[in-house]
């Protein structure tokens, strides 16, 4: 049976709600913390610090995307739970002053910046890993 514009049109504000939620994206961010957490713990060590860990050599390798999937990476239990109660408190504040799209871009914004910065200050380090959301989080602050 062919939908009505009507149940198109609901169908999609109610997808629009759920993405916009201030409280969806903080717990989605928390979330991916805690999976990526997860992957350190049980997948080969060499296969996270290649696609998890930011580094010059990563730069120089050709994996950019570790300047974003670094953000996720935490090297220990109390590194993920004090970084996640940090996410949690200010990314609830930012979360419902400026809204959940922007409570997303200013923590993915804020992790990159603050990798790129690092990566100024240590270029000649080849292999100095950086990872955890303290600068995403530091982010949401500024």
């Amino acid at each position: 049976s062919q939908r009505s514009f009507y149940e198109v049109s609901n169908r999609r504000y109610g997808m629009r709600q759920l993405t916009h939620n201030p409280d969806t994206i903080l717990y989605a961010l928390l979330g991916v913390n805690a999976a990526v957490f997860m992957g350190w713990q049980a997948l080969n060590s060499s296969f996270m610090l290649r696609h998890f860990a930011f580094s010059t050599e990563a730069m120089r390798n050709g994996r950019p995307w570790t300047l974003v999937t670094s953000i996720f990476s935490h090297y220990d239990f109390q590194h993920l739970a004090v970084n996640a109660l940090g996410l949690y408190f200010w990314g609830r504040e930012v979360g419902r002053l400026l809204g959940g799209p922007r409570l997303l871009a200013l923590y993915l914004v804020g992790g990159v910046v603050g990798n790129l910065v690092q990566l100024g200050l240590s270029y000649s380090n080849e292999r100095q890993y950086r990872w955890g959301q303290p600068r995403a989080t530091y982010g949401l602050g500024a």
